[in-house]
């Protein structure tokens, strides 16, 4: 069945939504979320090369940050935290690899990651991160999120 969704692909020209609905009715799936999880896990991500997933605008849609890039996913945080156990969550919208934490800043309550970007962690995940600064032995410095450093609100 996973090669002739392949094929189906490949032959069609039609948008994502469109194909799913195809897809739906040639396999004639009843639960739709194991179609979802056959086409995306099509899309293999060495867990090493992930730096954070974080949610958008738009539900159930996330934001994955890639050494390489990024790329949108569906599904939920919780989700993605259940599945994937080396990925801790530091806030309701973040899953983080601690492999590519940076720096942490205890005070403001910030990650820095490989790739410069900075996240928020909540207070509920101060036990944590300290546990990582013991574990990983990462810098501790002052962070400020690059909104405030372009809006010149930096409290240092």
């Amino acid at each position: 069945v996973l090669l002739s969704v392949c094929v189906f692909f490949v032959q069609t020209n039609h948008t994502r939504k469109e194909l799913l609905f195809l897809m739906f009715k040639e396999i004639n799936l009843r639960n739709h979320s194991s179609l979802h999880k056959l086409f995306y896990s099509l899309r293999n991500v060495n867990i090493d090369d992930i730096i954070y997933i974080s949610t958008t605008i738009t539900p159930h849609k996330l934001l994955m940050i890639l050494t390489t890039g990024e790329m949108q996913l569906l599904g939920s945080i919780n989700q993605y935290a259940k599945e994937n156990p080396m990925l801790e969550k530091i806030n309701q919208s973040c899953l983080v690899n601690p492999k590519n934490i940076e720096s942490i800043d205890l005070k403001q309550h910030r990650v820095s990651f490989v790739n410069g970007d900075v996240e928020d962690f909540s207070r509920s995940s101060v036990k944590m991160m300290k546990d990582f600064l013991a574990r990983y032995n990462y810098k501790t410095e002052k962070l400020a999120k690059q909104k405030e450093i372009n809006d010149g609100h930096v409290n240092v």
